[in-house]
């Protein structure tokens, strides 16, 4: 696997508060070093600063946990036969509320696609609102081949919803519409979504920004840690200690300063808590892959790839 010279891990969700990255650039000796998590900021900023590299001939990949792509049934209700080009018409002339999240059942279409605003009370919204209104037949076409369970993870939610404690709706709208979008605009002789612009060896050339998606929750297992309890700094302290010695035994070198969140279980102010520990373990999944540990995975059909996408690694 072609190393590239930065790469960088975000974890996403809809505020910038809760929005943090790390990266990892590779030395003049061949051995990465990873800097500890840190907010994204304003995510043009972060766009500009990939992009900026890239043009100085550099090979960036950059990773965010949010989906890329739609589930196969959804996209031939549409007739999407490739999400790149889908891409650039979302909350256009064909799709203009799209990003609008649907709040009653009713206004569920395959043209407006996220639900709900709100969970309301129990029992007044389902995801079998979702399959009705989307022009589905099961509940199990909302979701993309890389959804499904595995032995090292539970199934994902689905893309379109938008509520509950597993729910990606929101993070996937603000990913597709203040980030894929402007990014593909802005650079679009540069950037390349992964797979569906080819295998990812192919992709990482010099010049070139490589997006891919992410799924932290995949890559505990790929790293040898139980997904850690939420909010618990003694549970990101002590999957902090394995990661450490994951890295060492990769032949990456942690900074000083990533080492200290890890020893505090990124709870001090400015450390991000679960989102800056998760930036990180998505920053050594990527790395897993890039130097051979892992392969990145693949959708079972063409069909699939070029409208579903994959969670690298997976």
């Amino acid at each position: 696997m072609t190393r590239p010279d930065l790469v960088v891990h975000s974890d996403w969700n809809t505020s910038g508060r809760f929005q943090w990255y790390a990266q990892a650039e590779l030395g003049a000796d061949g051995v990465y070093r990873v800097d500890g998590a840190a907010p994204v900021g304003e995510v043009p900023a972060l766009i500009s600063y990939l992009l900026r590299k890239a043009r100085t001939g550099a090979t960036v990949l950059a990773g965010f946990d949010f989906g890329i792509g739609v589930p196969l049934a959804y996209a031939e209700r549409i007739g999407c036969s490739y999400f790149k080009a889908l891409l650039p018409q979302l909350g256009g002339e064909r799709f203009p509320r799209f990003f609008d999240r649907a709040a009653t059942r009713e206004e569920i279409s395959p043209y407006r696609p996220f639900y709900p605003v709100h969970a309301g009370q129990k029992g007044v919204t389902s995801q079998a609102h979702l399959v009705n209104g989307l022009g589905l037949g099961a509940r199990s076409e909302l979701l993309r081949e890389c959804d499904l369970g595995t032995e090292l993870r539970p199934a994902a939610s689905p893309l379109f919803w938008c509520v509950g404690a597993q729910q990606v709706g929101p993070a996937v709208i603000s990913g597709w519409r203040s980030l894929l979008q402007p990014a593909l605009h802005a650079g679009r002789e540069h950037v390349r979504l992964w797979p569906f612009d080819g295998e990812l060896d192919e992709l990482l050339t010099p010049g070139g920004l490589v997006i891919v998606e992410t799924y932290p929750r995949e890559f505990y297992g790929h790293l040898g840690v139980a997904p850690v309890q939420k909010n618990e700094p003694s549970s990101r302290r002590l999957a902090g200690e394995r990661l450490q010695d994951h890295a060492h035994e990769l032949g990456v070198r942690l900074s000083d300063e990533c080492q200290a969140q890890f020893k505090d279980g990124f709870a001090s102010p400015g450390m991000g808590g679960d989102d800056g520990f998760d930036a990180v373990v998505g920053l050594l999944g990527m790395l897993n892959v890039l130097l051979g540990h892992r392969s990145p995975g693949a959708p079972s059909t063409a069909a699939r790839r070029a409208v579903e996408g994959w969670m690298l690694g997976r």
